[in-house]
């Protein structure tokens, strides 16, 4: 996830999944940058290859930040030939999914369609070189194509726990939403606290993972596929998930953490009575209350 620190004039951009803080006086350039929506392909591969997660969500809308003009080729890493498009090189990617639960779009708006009318922005990420008010700049484009596609309200998350590789190589290192901010978010607080696993490679292994390899959900073959090829020794005959899934975590190193909730923030597309916040709006935080992840193994 993109974010900024606008406060002292630092912005946080992304590369192959590392992130850089970078100082960026020039704005956003209207004529070298556009933004459209992009094909779903073309976003997920450069989402995984770029957002720290490495993980592309169940997705609807996706719009892209494009170059029209790449002039210092040498700045961009080399993309996938997808980034590639008509109009130019794609070098951000805004793509608004679908939650992982209905209420995480119900709880704030209650009266709207979740997933139709009301969306999570599931992915949001710029490469470094892309100008410093550029978060602030494509949000504003992407909503607005976003409200003609019939979104009428956005949620997002800040993940403050920083996420970092075995060896202690950081991939992420927790933000609480400076991006957001700069384009008036509104805040609703934290969601709820809870346990999540943090697998060697800096990325977790979701709640919904792991219902897909105990319920034995068709996905959960490829779960298997990736424990393994983080390591893990393959289940033995009839072993049950239960005991194999603890097993191979144990055996990669993955830890347990808690985690204090995420900083969930919205926007309302339009001021109609059907677009109404049902959820108080909070002060923003401003102190960077950042996890050290691997200081709270459980």
């Amino acid at each position: 996830m993109t974010t900024s620190h606008a406060s002292d004039g630092w912005f946080q951009r992304w590369r192959r999944r590392r992130h850089t803080w970078k100082r960026h006086w020039h704005p956003c350039d209207n004529a070298r940058y556009m933004v459209a929506p992009v094909d779903a392909r073309a976003a997920r591969l450069f989402v995984t290859e770029h957002h720290y997660a490495a993980s592309w969500p169940a997705t609807r809308l996706c719009y892209g930040l494009i170059d029209r003009t790449p002039h210092e080729e040498h700045r961009y890493p080399l993309p996938h030939p997808t980034a590639l498009l008509k109009h130019g090189r794609l070098v951000g990617v805004a793509a608004l999914s679908v939650p992982q639960h209905p209420a995480v779009l119900l709880n704030p708006f209650p009266d709207l369609v979740p997933c139709y009318e009301s969306i999570d922005l599931g992915r949001f990420v710029l490469l470094d070189p892309v100008p410093g008010n550029a978060e602030s700049w494509f949000l504003a484009r992407a909503f607005r194509l976003a409200a003609a596609d019939g979104i009428r309200a956005v949620v997002a998350y800040a993940d403050p726990v920083p996420r970092q590789r075995g060896d202690g190589t950081q991939i992420m290192p927790g933000h609480i939403g400076w991006s957001y901010q700069g384009h008036n978010a509104l805040y609703l607080g934290r969601s709820s606290p809870a346990r999540i696993t943090l697998l060697p490679v800096g990325t977790s292994l979701p709640a919904r993972t792991v219902s897909k390899l105990h319920a034995a959900h068709p996905g959960a073959g490829g779960v298997t596929t990736r424990l393994r090829q983080l390591g893990a020794p393959p289940p033995t005959a009839n072993e049950p998930t239960t005991t194999y899934l603890p097993r191979a975590l144990d055996a990669i190193g993955a830890v347990t953490i808690h985690h204090p909730g995420k900083h969930k923030y919205a926007w309302q597309l339009d001021r109609s009575p059907a677009a109404r916040l049902a959820q108080r709006v909070l002060p923003y935080p401003k102190a960077a209350d950042l996890i050290p992840a691997r200081l709270k193994e459980q």
